[in-house]
């Protein structure tokens, strides 16, 4: 039953971003903020999914192992993203508020700290 209901909320957060997008395609206008939280949402959705069977959340060494290994892949990632993201913002090379340049770069980490988590626990 809780697979099922990952799977579910992860049809359900696909289908609200895509019409979130499509919504601000139309009307030629910005993106929705909330745009960003929908498909982390689905992003953490599809890995709970994927990954409920073998959780790495165990207290087991290969579960540590899967979250220490996360955790340093997120944190260089997250440097990358920081920089790329002030590069943008200081040179003005995409027209986004300081709303939303936060608001992705926090879905930015979470669903990078998430997909690592399934690729790891995929690979180990």
């Amino acid at each position: 039953m809780k697979r099922n209901f990952f799977l579910i909320s992860f049809v359900f957060f696909i289908i609200v971003s895509g019409a979130f997008i499509i919504l601000s395609i139309f009307t030629q206008t910005k993106l929705p903020s909330i745009t960003f939280s929908t498909l982390t949402l689905s992003i953490i959705s599809y890995v709970l999914w994927a990954i409920s069977p073998s959780l790495p959340l165990k207290r087991d060494e290969r579960g540590k192992f899967i979250i220490q290994k996360s955790l340093a892949c997120t944190f260089m990632l997250t440097l990358i993203y920081l920089f790329i993201f002030l590069t943008i913002y200081y040179f003005n090379l995409i027209n986004l508020d300081k709303e939303q340049i936060l608001l992705l770069f926090s879905s930015l980490v979470i669903s990078t700290a998430f997909i690592s988590i399934l690729i790891l626990n995929k690979k180990y």
